[in-house]
């Protein structure tokens, strides 16, 4: 699980460094990561199934944020919201996809960052006590 988090976690780096488009979240390795999540969070009852469960959810809301291809993601970020009345309106919403899906990002990452500090505690305490 700890490997899995890791590359989760990556990813999400990935995205908030620099958006990403749609075609890049359907590459073979990020193809997955929805229902990756998903399945870890379905094999604990507590409440770090919940923390893998909102962590997935974050997967999908920066994956359906993700503006189309087209526009180069450089010029989309370039946009400020001061610009907006004067630029077409495709790049004004595909720039709010942006901020969104660096939001969903930054959410995911905190939310792998807990999972996998929750994991480092246990593996702490089951060593301490062997």
């Amino acid at each position: 699980m700890r490997e899995q988090l890791k590359r989760v976690r990556h990813l999400f780096d990935q995205i908030v460094e620099e958006g990403r488009p749609k075609d890049w979240f359907a590459a073979d390795d990020r193809g997955d990561v929805y229902q990756t999540l998903m399945d870890l969070s379905r094999r604990r009852d507590d409440w770090l199934g919940n923390v893998l469960l909102t962590a997935a959810l974050a997967w999908e809301a920066a994956r359906s944020s993700a503006p189309p291809g087209g526009a180069p993601i450089s010029k989309i970020e370039s946009i400020t919201q001061e610009q907006w009345l004067d630029t077409d309106a495709d790049l004004v919403v595909a720039s709010w996809d942006l901020r969104m899906q660096r939001e969903a990002a930054e959410d995911g990452r905190a939310w792998v960052h807990v999972a996998l500090t929750h994991l480092n505690n246990l593996e702490r305490r089951a060593h301490s006590r062997s």
